[in-house]
């Protein structure tokens, strides 16, 4: 697959190999990819490069896109301020990531991969399981008090909380 097959890539066609080359070795040097914390999963890889010369910066974002945000000021009052180059964006990263594969280290190309894979595998437990990992892939799912769906599980606990919590506020006893 090329990378400008990957969907709404195409204005990627054009970038020839010394481009993805030369973006390789930038990323290299300055770049790093991170994965925030979300409430229930972690965010797609986002592509961070930066620097404090802001032209490389603009010449990759008009090649592959993504954002620049800056100057920011480091706290360190010895560090001159910087701009940042980030791709936000999953469909941008991953092609960003898979064109500059062969240009990367061992070290660099494991360390993007792995993000890469493991957002791929995390769409899919997203998909098949809740958020205290119950199997949803059986259609174990009822209407929640919220009016979306959750699973069975999730809502039986639910319930059975609410109950404990009313015998305890009332002193019911198991007994009666």
């Amino acid at each position: 697959m090329k990378i400008c097959d990957l969907p709404g890539l195409r204005s990627m066609a054009s970038l020839t190999e010394v481009d993805w080359a030369w973006a390789a070795g930038f990323y290299e040097g300055e770049g790093s990819v991170y994965q925030k914390s979300g409430a229930r999963w972690p965010s797609a890889p986002q592509i961070h490069i930066q620097q404090v010369n802001k032209e490389p910066l603009v010449w990759l974002q008009e090649k592959f896109g993504g954002e620049i945000y800056g100057p920011r000021i480091p706290k360190n009052p010895n560090a001159q301020p910087y701009w940042a180059w980030n791709v936000n964006r999953y469909e941008e990263a991953k092609a960003f990531a898979y064109g500059i594969l062969p240009w990367l280290s061992d070290k660099k190309r494991s360390e993007l991969m792995q993000k890469i894979e493991f957002h791929e595998n995390i769409k899919e437990v997203a998909l098949n399981y809740c958020s205290k990992v119950h199997d949803k892939s059986q259609k174990r799912t009822v209407f929640g008090t919220n009016g979306g769906t959750v699973c069975l599980e999730c809502e039986s606990e639910r319930k059975r909380a609410a109950y404990a919590r009313k015998k305890e506020k009332y002193e019911i006893s198991d007994e009666e």
